[in-house]
């Protein structure tokens, strides 16, 4: 690549996302993005090197991903088909293993929990679908564009669209009090966690999911404010056994008692 001109907030904001990436639900984008952050730490002036320890130093690195990756090949695919408003076909693995082969609109990608999804006019079927990019395989533009479709049901988002899609009876959410009003939360909630809508002056609330229960404990105990788990029961028992464990792994053990001789 050319040299590129960056200011010191342009630099600063590459090498926070690059940090970020290496949590990022992408097939092998973690040493990619580690390897990309090295390289440009070697060009960086002193005074901007500093701060990006400092940053790296006093924050709380993202939680590292462990469930199904996308992969990156798949997912630039996708994205370029979404911008071009271009028809693609691909395979794709329903829930029950079973392969299919679908044509569809593509309209936008959206990265929600730790999945990213495909929002799309399913021409086979004749309604709009929502695609886990991770069980889409061999994407391929058919040479057609199309005018974007609006999304139905008064969507007013892609985002939005995909948290109805994949609510179900087979999905849980997390309903959570947040000890802070509306608009402080919106500023440091992770972006994508869950809707916040205000529920008085001084309170609001959170609904994180779709996601297992095990999943949701581990994304409900990362919210940085006060706050109370409303439900459901199983997602309460989840977290109840982290906090327990994590209990056990802070507490020093009893001292032993000197050998009697």
């Amino acid at each position: 690549m050319p040299p590129l001109l960056l200011d010191d907030e342009e630099a600063l904001a590459i090498a926070v996302g690059l940090r970020a990436a290496t949590a990022a639900p992408i097939t092998g984008i973690a040493d990619s993005s580690l390897r990309a952050l090295a390289k440009l730490e070697q060009v960086l002036p002193d005074r901007l090197r500093r701060r990006i320890t400092l940053l790296a130093q006093g924050a709380v690195p993202p939680t590292i991903h462990d469930g199904p990756t996308a992969d990156p090949e798949t997912l630039a695919a996708v994205a370029t088909a979404c911008r071009a408003g271009e028809k693609i076909r691909f395979g794709y693995r329903i829930g029950n293993g079973t392969q299919t082969r679908r044509l569809v609109e593509p309209k936008q990608l959206v990265a929600s929990g730790r999945r990213w999804y495909l929002v799309a006019w399913d021409e086979g079927r004749a309604d709009w679908r929502t695609f886990r990019l991770d069980r889409i395989h061999a994407p391929a533009p058919i040479g057609v564009r199309v005018p974007p479709r609006p999304l139905p049901d008064g969507a007013a988002d892609a985002a939005q669209w995909v948290a109805r899609s994949v609510t179900g009876p087979a999905t849980t959410h997390a309903d959570v009090l947040l000890h802070c009003p509306e608009d402080r939360a919106r500023e440091i909630m992770p972006t994508g966690e869950g809707p916040v809508t205000p529920v008085d002056a001084h309170t609001s609330r959170l609904t994180v999911g779709p996601d297992s229960p095990r999943y949701l404990a581990l994304r409900v105990v990362r919210v940085p404010v006060p706050y109370t788990l409303l439900g459901p029961p199983e997602v309460s028992r989840e977290l109840r056994a982290l906090a327990e464990r994590a209990l056990t792994a802070t507490t020093p053990p009893p001292e032993r008692a000197a050998p009697t001789v």
